[in-house]
């Protein structure tokens, strides 16, 4: 509706004397139709006068440029979205007559719509792993994931720039098992989230909830296994059964209770043949058996021994202190360390003979001079047995030496370049696939080239004026002191029988306290030295001809994904490659194919994979490899596991879990309830007509309408007086 009067404007600037011009033709027309000759009666000269007064104004209308002016208010009411779960989870019935599912619609209608009438507009909407639109055809079946997480992205992407909600009501269990964690998602919305959950805490069955082991471990030496049990509907004594290839390796008993509470489990497990092997944690309850869906399984990569690393320091500083701490949390690191000059700081040095027994020696800020003066020997021993050597350069080694450098610094003459702030990373687009460029194994290109920009920037950079052409640039910089030049940041180069890793930017300690200050881990960090430790120590190419799984565990019905990655001696990505993986069940007899084997034709896809997927496999451990065809040469693909569950991810964990709810609830400044409770905060909130002005503004100067009414009316007052004989 409009908001009255409305308003004219004038807004020529000439506007007073079009005021002016419009008395002198109203004063004009009232004369002349006062006394006509011939006299004329009232019916004829009334409507000719009305019509020369209207032509005037519409004139005056035209002089002016008058502008109408008005606001139109509109009322709408508010909105309360409802959140129904309609995941695998809500076909549970709690030992209830309904299911949850049920349950949430009536809850919906006596709690929910009776309670809000006609104050607010109810706006319901389904989800799973997705959010369902009203237009959309909603499947039979119920889904096979819950992402509550993602389903608050999209409501707050679909609700930007626009009037959102007043309030959101959720209506699930909480058992939220793909995506993002909706906790901080709750939180960015802007509105209150009102959870109310459906079930209850706990299972029929107790099931492990939680199954943790190193990563990495070593044959022959034990390693402790933990894990969290719930208890199910009862409380009681149960077993959990650790177990590898069908295989028991370990039992502990636990008392679980009914109140659906954890409990931890410790175990040790221990492996006497390297490899990938698979650890499944079971629940045995009294009757002796175990339900699939209540146990987990994990993988563990068993290693002959520790790599082991020694690190030289030449300084006391804070790059030694950084790296000798992350090297020192590696489990599968046995770290060696020596610093020039203070033995009693660190440790005696090995003998040269000795360091054919270190994997990888690492060189901290050495100079030219040293390396050349006493270090040569042990460098040339570590080459010749085909280890592998990192050296962290800074400014020291500029220095003017009398002693030539070893290799792979026999060729140098260094410049050293020092300035603040203008040393930004940038990897080359060419190398983009090696594991010392790509700082996140899922990252695209572009993804990669903003990881290392944003990287704290190198203070100082060893400039060499050229490398050899077997050295290998992975890193490049610019450097605005010597003439805007590209100039190796990171480079490697054979060293006889081994590798050799040069980091020629310092310092690189700040890439750790950059991270902490935003509270999180230094994953780039972890990332280069993990990668860094590997290249140095491959003996074969598994990291550059390899088939990966998307996921080590997989549930029943879930499509498996089988990435190809072949690539060539410098990590270019052979396109042209015809890839096929294996996947056949493991019968714990090694790699070697039993059994029946699926083969899968791998397609090129986006970032540098080939890509095929596979579905339908029957539950249990599989093993998988490939094969890639380039010019004539078949090349071997390294492989691994992985394991394909008896049950769907609903059907993993299917319990009420308050905590996420209350979670939502809490960020997001809303309520949680039980499905017993009555939604009170409904009645508390603000449900008043949310009202919209809106500014209308017509220009009657120069608009059409004006034009017509000014010539009909003169060509209406011409025409009675022609017909009159006036004229």
């Amino acid at each position: 509706m409009l908001s009255f009067p409305a308003m004219l404007h004038l807004t020529s600037p000439h506007r007073i004397w079009a005021v002016v011009v419009l008395l002198l033709a109203l004063a004009a027309i009232v004369l002349y139709y006062r006394r006509t000759v011939p006299p004329l009666h009232w019916p004829i000269k009334g409507p000719l006068a009305a019509l020369r007064i209207i032509a005037a104004l519409a004139l005056f209308l035209a002089l002016a440029d008058v502008l109408w002016s008005a606001i139109r208010t509109e009322q709408r009411p508010r909105e309360l979205l409802v959140l129904w779960d309609r995941s695998g989870s809500m076909h549970e019935t709690d030992a209830q007559k309904a299911s949850r599912y049920d349950r949430a619609a009536e809850y919906v209608h006596s709690q929910i719509d009776k309670r809000i009438g006609d104050r607010a507009s109810l706006a319901t909407r389904f989800f799973d792993d997705r959010l369902w639109e009203p237009k959309d055809n909603l499947p039979d079946s119920l889904g096979s994931a819950t992402a509550i997480g993602d389903v608050l992205a999209t409501v707050r992407e679909r609700t930007a720039g626009s009037e959102p909600p007043r309030a959101a009501v959720i209506l699930s269990d909480g058992a939220n098992n793909r995506g993002v964690d909706p906790i901080p998602m709750a939180a960015a919305l802007g509105f209150p989230v009102i959870t109310v959950g459906l079930g209850r805490p706990g299972t029929g069955q107790a099931q492990v909830v939680e199954l943790q082991a190193p990563e990495v471990v070593f044959t022959g030496r034990p390693f402790d296994v933990t894990a969290a049990l719930q208890g199910g509907t009862g409380a009681g004594p149960v077993t959990m059964r650790l177990t590898s290839a069908g295989h028991t390796i370990a039992q502990q008993a636990a008392t679980v209770s009914g109140s659906g509470s954890r409990v931890p489990v410790a175990v040790q497990a221990q492996f006497d043949t390297p490899g990938l092997h698979d650890l499944r944690a079971d629940v045995i309850g009294a009757d002796g058996q175990a339900v699939p869906a209540a146990g987990r399984t994990i993988f563990v990569h068993a290693m002959k021994g520790r790599l082991k690393v020694l690190l030289v320091g030449f300084e006391l500083d804070w790059e030694y202190a950084t790296l000798r701490r992350w090297l020192s949390r590696q489990t599968r690191v046995e770290l060696l360390e020596h610093v020039v000059g203070r033995p009693s700081v660190s440790g005696p040095l090995p003998a040269p003979a000795e360091w054919t027994g270190i994997d990888v020696a690492i060189f901290l800020h050495p100079s030219r001079d040293q390396l050349g003066s006493y270090w040569a020997p042990y460098v040339a021993a570590m080459s010749q047995a085909g280890k592998g050597v990192v050296f962290l350069l800074n400014d020291r080694f500029a220095d003017q030496a009398s002693t030539p450098p070893p290799t792979p610094f026999e060729f140098c003459r260094a410049a050293y370049a020092k300035q603040h702030g203008e040393f930004v990373s940038e990897p080359v687009a060419t190398r983009q696939n090696h594991p010392l460029v790509r700082l996140d194994p899922a990252a695209d290109w572009e993804e990669t080239r903003r990881l290392w920009s944003e990287r704290p920037p190198w203070e100082g950079i060893v400039a060499f004026d050229a490398l050899p052409a077997d050295c290998d640039v992975l890193v490049r910089s610019l450097l605005s002191p010597l003439g805007g030049r590209d100039v190796p940041v990171l480079w490697s180069r054979p060293l006889r029988r081994g590798r050799s890793l040069t980091l020629a930017g310092s310092p690189m300690w700040r890439w750790v306290p950059e991270r902490a200050a935003k509270g999180l881990a230094p994953a780039e960090y972890d990332a280069f030295w993990n990668g860094a430790l590997r290249w140095l120590t491959l003996t074969d190419d598994a990291d550059r001809l390899a088939v990966r799984t998307d996921l080590p565990v997989y549930h029943a019905g879930e499509p498996i994904q089988l990435d190809g990655l072949v690539y060539d001696e410098a990590y270019r990505f052979l396109d042209r490659a015809e890839v096929t993986a294996r996947v056949w069940p493991d019968t714990g007899g090694g790699n070697a194919p039993k059994g029946d084997t699926v083969r899968v034709f791998l397609n090129p896809g986006v970032g540098d994979r080939f890509v095929g997927k596979l579905s339908a496999l029957a539950p249990g451990n599989y093993r998988y490899d490939g094969t890639a065809q380039v010019e004539g040469a078949a090349l071997p693909l390294a492989g691994g596991m992985f394991r394909v569950e008896p049950y769907g991810l609903e059907q993993e964990y299917s319990a009420l879990d308050e905590a996420t709810l209350r979670g939502i609830a809490r960020e997001s400044d809303g309520r949680y309830y039980t499905e017993s409770e009555v939604p009170a905060v409904l009645d508390s909130l603000d449900w008043s007509p949310i009202v919209h002005e809106k500014s209308l503004e017509v220009p009657l100067g120069n608009h059409w309408f004006v034009l017509s009414i000014f010539i009909v009316a003169l060509s209406i007052e011409w025409f009675i007086r022609r017909r009159r004989q006036l004229l």
